[in-house]
C-alpha cells in the first residue's frame, strides 16, 4: 500500500536523526553492548486498500549473540527485552490501521511523538547489562517461566560482565531448576562458559 510505504519513509527519515538504520522491516541502532530494534510488522490480512501494522521494540545483547555464534538476525527472536508500542503507551489496540480515511501526516506525527516520549527512553533504559541481568534473575527467581534461554542468557552476561556474581547465579539456577534434563542443559552451558561447580 503506497500510503504505508510513504509513512515508513517518514519514519525512516525521523529515526535516521537518532542513528537508526533500516534493514528490512526493522530500524536498528547499535550501542556499545546492544542492538536496539524497532520492528514494523504488517498484518497478513492487510490489503491494497488497508494496511494493519504493529510496532515492536526490543534489545539484543551483542555478547549473547557472540557467545551463541550468531550474526545479528533481522528480528527480535534473540532479544533480552521486548514489548509492543501499544503496551508501552497503554493503547488497547495492538494494530494500527492505515487506509484512505487516515490522515497520514497526523499518524506520522503521532508515531514520532510516541517514539520520542516512550520508545527511545525505553530503549536507552533497557540497553543496560546490569538491568538485563536483574530482569533475567527476577524471571528465574519467580519460577514463572521455563528458564532455558533465560538461564543461558543470565550465565553468559554474568560471566562476561559480572564475574563476581557467578556463584550466586549458579546457586539460583540450582535452586529453581529441578528437572534432570533441564539440569543437564544448564551443566552443558556451564561447561561452555568454563564455570566450575
Amino acid at each position: 500500500m503506497k500510503e504505508y510505504d510513504d509513512f515508513l519513509k517518514g519514519v525512516k527519515a525521523f529515526l535516521k536523526g537518532y542513528n537508526f538504520s533500516k534493514k528490512g522491516g526493522n530500524f536498528i541502532r547499535e550501542s556499545e553492548n546492544f542492538y536496539e530494534v524497532i520492528n514494523f510488522r504488517q498484518d497478513k490480512y492487510s490489503t491494497k486498500e488497508e494496511a494493519l501494522f504493529a510496532v515492536n521494540i526490543g534489545v539484543i545483547s551483542k555478547k549473547i549473540l557472540e557467545h551463541r555464534k550468531f550474526k545479528f538476525f533481522n528480528n527480535l527472536m534473540h532479544n533480552q527485552w521486548q514489548t509492543s508500542l501499544s503496551d508501552l503507551v497503554g493503547r488497547n489496540d495492538f494494530w494500527i490501521t492505515v487506509n484512505e480515511t487516515v490522515d497520514m501526516d497526523v499518524l506520522l506525527e503521532q508515531i514520532k511523538a510516541e517514539f520520542t516520549l516512550f520508545v527511545l527512553p525505553a530503549l536507552q533504559k533497557y540497553s543496560d547489562e546490569y538491568y538485563i541481568v536483574e530482569k533475567l534473575w527476577a524471571s528465574i527467581d519467580s519460577g514463572k517461566i521455563l528458564p532455558f534461554n533465560t538461564a543461558e542468557d543470565l550465565l553468559i552476561l554474568v560471566v562476561k560482565s559480572f564475574p563476581q556474581r557467578i556463584e550466586d547465579a549458579v546457586s539460583l539456577l540450582r535452586s529453581k531448576i529441578k528437572d534432570s534434563n533441564d539440569r543437564l542443559f544448564i551443566a552443558e552451558i556451564m561447561r561452555e562458559l568454563n564455570i566450575n561447580g
